[in-house]
């Protein structure tokens, strides 16, 4: 096992290989045995470096079809192998998919095979768990009572010119009244953004350029209803914009205001009639 400890002792591939992302495995071209195998290789097939140093693949069984394997030893007698398509397995005897990229070496006069392995399986998971996480968050925002367009700005000069909407949900279209608005910029739409909030593009100039979110409250284009619009960039050269309808609110908060001076000036009015009716009796 010392010419072993010396394949992957040797500088400058030391740290590559043991921090590598990708499964890594060196074993001997002949024999198929194991010299050495990196944390990740571990973690894919379950097994500890103990129980893989020293064994050969036939022995740990991680080939599900050994006709696999014979194919790749015969593709590396004339040049490396990218991408070779394969099913593995498991200590626990689960099998999955993989891609397998190989090389030989020659170390002591020995030939051995490097073979760094991508899981196709965790990663058609992770792809499908990035997916759903899309379409459920595209669903939460399409259903949303707010407002939300996700936007790529066109800037000029230093300040947002227009905006190329790359996603809008129903009710910011209502809102704006335009439909199909991605893929579009605001000034082609006849109802056009700047006209609608006037301050906004001011705004969003300053969240471009120092990326600090903003937040403000304006009443919009018909004068009709409140809004409070929420503005932050999750990239260089993007807006996200939420428009939050608080007329109703604006409403209540108005009447309670009127209530409160109506009870103050009644208030006062009482404690002048009753200093009158007071000062009379005296």
């Amino acid at each position: 096992m010392a010419q072993a400890r010396n394949i992957t002792d040797e500088v400058p591939w030391r740290l590559a290989f043991e921090t590598n992302p990708l499964a890594i495995g060196v074993s001997e071209l002949a024999s198929g045995r194991f010299v050495a195998v990196n944390d990740a290789f571990l973690r894919l097939y379950g097994y500890t470096r103990r129980q893989f140093i020293g064994h050969t693949y036939t022995q740990l069984g991680i080939w599900h079809h050994l006709t696999d394997r014979r194919k790749m030893v015969a593709g590396l007698r004339s040049k490396p192998i990218h991408s070779f398509l394969h099913v593995y397995r498991t200590r626990d005897g689960r099998v999955g998919r993989a891609w397998m990229t190989s090389t030989t070496l020659v170390h002591g006069g020995k030939h051995y095979v490097v073979s760094w392995v991508a899981d196709l399986d965790k990663r058609d998971a992770e792809q499908k768990a990035l997916r759903d996480t899309r379409a459920l968050l595209n669903a939460l925002f399409d259903n949303a009572t707010g407002g939300y367009a996700h936007l790529r700005i066109i800037a000029g000069r230093g300040q947002p010119r227009d905006f190329v909407y790359l996603h809008a949900n129903a009710m910011f279209q209502r809102l704006i009244r335009c439909r199909r608005v991605m893929g579009r910029c605001c000034s082609e739409l006849g109802f056009p953004l700047r006209r609608f909030a006037p301050r906004l593009f001011d705004i969003a100039g300053k969240v471009a350029r120092d990326g600090r979110p903003r937040q403000f409250t304006t009443q919009l284009a018909d004068a009709t209803r409140w809004y409070t619009i929420s503005l932050f960039s999750p990239a260089r050269g993007e807006l996200v914009i939420t428009l939050d309808d608080i007329t109703e609110r604006q409403r209540i908060e108005e009447e309670l205001r009127t209530s409160n001076a109506r009870l103050d000036l009644a208030l006062r009015v009482t404690r002048v009639v009753v200093f009158q009716i007071g000062r009379a009796h005296v």
